[in-house]
């Protein structure tokens, strides 16, 4: 949910919400591995959400029940959930994959380094949305490590950090604080953290981290953000007396007033012409000064070679529970879609089988009746409805033949019908 990019609206992201606290327990139950695709498929289809909720407990079924008996209206309330899920799903195997190669639980244990790199310019929903989804992976074991009372030494590092800002980044920062998980942002100013014109996160980023490194700040709203976190220091203002003094203009009387004051350590000004190479440390209560920083950029020498798929330690898939079979909600959907399409198959076969049975005792009982018209009058009756000059015979002048003995009028064998007829009415 967090990782999803939703509408100002937020009755559609809350109700996407509920949806998925039924769904995935529900495809949880199976104790098989599902993806997200399996997920997709849940929600993507009538049958897809009837088989999921044949899985579920029977607490959750009455609230499956009630979705698909409106299922249009659930449908077209559920469309931003599916549109995320289809952000998600684009990449394929390696989102939806259910043989995992990365699970952050065996990163803490094994104490592994894991690069990712996401290209924000290309795909920027897609970078956000898997970005956030990491997180809240990440946020979920620090929140376990936090309440087991255990620490862990290993640190978060997340470039772009303006990207990454979400409803629950708040939480991300003070779990990770309180498990004792070292996280690091970078961004290009620290007013790239207000969330629109909210700066509930961009106040908790700056509370809940102990060290903080300004650069260059051009922008002079920044500059003054910066200059007014790191504080004043007291200092002595002297006001000097100055006296008119004929043509030399004023002079110093040597007369003068001092006073205390407030002044920045880093003023607004100095923070927008800092050079290259030095920075305002903020460090808790202790420091706070204008430092230089190694600044020695270095090129990589050979282009990064990721490290997955890879082999897992062994042991490390069981405990983890990757080695359970894949749902395949998909699949099953599909199969179950292919028997209710056999099934109205048979159905209008029979239906069309009935039809026709149905027909022939009409037809039979037409012809045991010499009152009925038979189906030779049926046609003869029709023919007379479109033209009154067929029943007249030659009454219309000569016949004008063409190859296959017709005319105007009908066949010759139309009119010795209308004459049979003719003949047994008047009998």
């Amino acid at each position: 949910m967090m990782a999803g990019t939703w509408s100002g609206e937020p009755y559609y992201s809350e109700m996407a919400r509920a949806v998925l606290s039924r769904v995935i327990p529900a495809l949880a139950g199976r104790n098989q591995t599902f993806t997200l695709e399996d997920v997709r498929a849940a929600v993507g289809s009538e049958e897809g959400y009837a088989l999921t909720a044949s899985l579920a407990a029977l607490s959750d079924r009455f609230k499956f029940d009630e979705d698909l008996e409106r299922w249009n209206k659930f449908y077209e309330q559920t469309s931003g959930l599916r549109h995320n899920l289809d952000n998600l799903c684009a990449l394929g195997s390696r989102m939806c994959s259910p043989d995992a190669d990365l699970d952050f639980r065996e990163v803490f244990v094994r104490n592994r380094v894991v690069y990712v790199e996401l290209n924000s310019q290309l795909r920027s929903v897609l970078a956000r949305s898997i970005a956030r989804l990491m997180l809240e992976d990440i946020k979920q074991i620090s929140g376990q490590l936090a309440a087991s009372g255990r620490s862990c030494s290993f640190s978060l590092f997340i470039d772009e950090a303006r990207h990454a800002v979400y409803e629950g980044f708040v939480g991300l920062i003070t779990q990770c604080r309180s498990a004792g998980i070292g996280v690091v942002l970078a961004s290009q100013s620290p007013l790239d953290f207000r969330d629109g014109g909210d700066e509930s996160v961009m106040r908790a980023i700056t509370q809940n981290t102990n060290t903080k490194l300004f650069f260059r700040q051009i922008d002079h709203e920044s500059a003054e953000f910066c200059a007014n976190l790191a504080g004043t220091v007291d200092a002595v203002a002297r006001t000097t007396q100055l006296v008119e003094d004929g043509l030399l203009g004023p002079e110093k009387s040597g007369v003068y007033s001092e006073r205390e004051v407030k002044e920045y350590i880093a003023h607004p000004d100095r923070m927008k012409r800092l050079p290259t190479g030095r920075a305002l440390l903020i460090k808790g209560t202790a420091e706070c000064a204008i430092v230089e920083v190694d600044y020695a950029p270095v090129r990589p020498q050979t282009a990064f070679a990721p490290a997955l798929p890879r082999a897992w330690v062994r042991g490390d898939r069981e405990r983890l529970g990757h080695d359970r079979d894949p749902l395949g909600l998909s699949a099953l959907v599909a199969a179950k879609k292919d028997q209710l399409r056999g099934e109205l198959a048979k159905r209008k076969v029979t239906d069309n089988s009935n039809q026709e049975q149905a027909n022939g005792i009409v037809l039979a009982v037409d012809e045991s009746n010499p009152q009925t018209p038979s189906r030779e009058s049926h046609a003869v009756h029709a023919a007379k409805k479109r033209s009154p000059r067929t029943v007249l015979g030659d009454r219309g002048g000569d016949s004008r033949r063409r190859g296959d003995r017709t005319d105007a009028r009908g066949s010759v064998e139309d009119r010795a019908v209308i004459a049979r007829d003719s003949t047994v009415r008047k009998t």
